[in-house]
């Protein structure tokens, strides 16, 4: 799977989890204000589409350390 691949994958389940909460809570979009996500080095790298390919060898060294502020975007 291509990298572009696995980070729409991984946007759109994040959207759909975010979509379940919004409808079970009864809550509008518009009220969540920040969303922290958690993960390990290679999913991070892979939702904000950073090739993780050189984590695997020594040094295992991230693209990132500093994870940015990414804004949210209407998708539908």
């Amino acid at each position: 799977m291509a990298l572009a691949n696995w980070t729409s994958t991984i946007r759109y389940g994040i959207n759909d989890l975010i979509r379940e909460l919004v409808i079970e809570n009864k809550v509008r979009y518009e009220r969540i204000c920040r969303v922290v996500l958690s993960g390990n080095t290679v999913m991070i790298h892979l939702f904000y589409g950073l090739d993780p390919k050189y984590i695997r060898h020594e040094p295992y060294i991230p693209v990132m350390s500093v994870v940015p502020q990414m804004k949210a975007v209407n998708s539908t």
